[in-house]
């Protein structure tokens, strides 16, 4: 167990990929700007993991099994679509592997804990990839609201909207997972929840739209125990500001758009209605993406470059979490997700309605 137990975790990572979709090509892109080792990549055919590894220039071109089962790689990132994640972890958690999974990690708070708990029994390193949380950006706004420059939260708003193209049809299909909750929903209650931090979160009120199963609109209410509000919109039917205020009792904090993978924060502090100071502007440039790559597909996807590193560090220090975000906060949004479907009536295949 003692030489397993080294020789997984405090070795350098061997990366292999399972999913050869938008977000494996710009996650790939990441860790090719690391330079990281890289070794395979596995997706539903073959022929779809040759094409990739071409792209990419990447050694090998697997099935599924292949990566997982594969004998140098110690860490596995998966980017296939969300009811795939489970079983995936699972497997790969099974062959030791370390585990970085797309988010949300599965459809429920009940297969989150099933595979979390497996990854802590085998001793493994994971991580749910909500890469906000390692965004500079991000930081900073937890070390200004911690430092208490806009003094006590009182309030948190923020939306996340987009007109989903017809390529994305996988957001409107349950059979995939599909709906604005689980696909953009989870990034404000990861990154509002940062405003209220310690604190127990007392209720979530929601509605929405649904059709044909999957929500495509919903609006939430949050109250943490300090009375603290967090009000929210998501949506993939229409646009929206894709922006998150934070207003406290000294001042307010604001990311701009896209507020889930940051580069710049305004803090206005003041507490006079007409005479509040200008806001102070804190940039936080992106590092460059690998050249010589296929173009990226998401806005600002070369942040997946600090989730990277992030992860890299955690595990060749004997990590098994990262702090950024921990798997306790894995399992708490899946269990507010689980509040929010159960009242806007979104029930995912093989789902017990209670």
């Amino acid at each position: 167990f003692f030489f397993f137990f080294f020789c997984s975790v405090f070795m350098p990572c061997v990366w292999g990929i399972l999913g050869s979709g938008h977000i494996s090509n710009d996650f790939c892109n990441a860790l090719l700007a690391c330079k990281s080792n890289v070794q395979a990549v596995g997706a539903s055919t073959v022929a779809k993991a040759m094409k990739f590894a071409q792209e990419h220039g990447i050694a090998e071109a697997l099935d599924y099994a292949g990566v997982v089962s594969h004998p140098q790689i110690n860490t596995v990132y998966i980017g296939t679509i969300h009811p795939m994640h489970k079983a995936q972890a699972l497997m790969c958690i099974g062959a030791g592997k370390h585990v970085v999974c797309e988010k949300p990690l599965t459809l429920n708070a009940r297969d989150t804990e099933e595979v979390l708990e497996a990854a802590k029994a085998k001793g493994v390193f994971f991580l749910e990839g909500m890469w906000t949380r390692f965004f500079p950006a991000i930081k900073f706004m937890s070390e200004t609201i911690s430092q208490g420059t806009i003094g006590t939260v009182m309030s948190c708003h923020v939306d996340f909207g987009f007109v989903a193209p017809p390529s994305a049809e996988r957001l409107f299909d349950v059979e995939q997972g599909g709906g604005a909750l689980l696909d953009i929903g989870i990034y404000s209650l990861a990154t509002s929840a940062l405003g209220f931090r310690g604190q127990k979160l007392k209720k979530t009120s929601a509605v929405g739209i649904v059709e044909k199963g999957a929500d495509t609109t919903f609006s939430a209410v949050q109250q943490y125990e300090s009375g603290g509000t967090v009000t929210m919109t998501c949506c993939v039917r229409a646009n929206m500001t894709n922006t998150l205020q934070l207003l406290g009792t000294k001042g307010s904090l604001y990311l701009e758009s896209p507020f889930h993978a940051p580069t710049t924060v305004r803090v206005r502090v003041g507490t006079e209605r007409t005479e509040c100071q200008p806001d102070a502007v804190h940039s936080f440039p992106l590092p460059n993406a690998c050249a010589g790559q296929p173009d990226l597909i998401f806005p600002n996807s070369q942040g997946f470059q600090y989730e990277v590193q992030a992860v890299e560090a955690a595990i060749e220090a004997g990590k098994l979490e990262c702090e950024e975000y921990t798997l306790d906060e894995t399992l708490h949004f899946a269990q507010v997700m689980d509040s929010i479907k159960r009242q806007l009536g979104v029930v995912y295949p093989g789902e017990v309605v209670k």
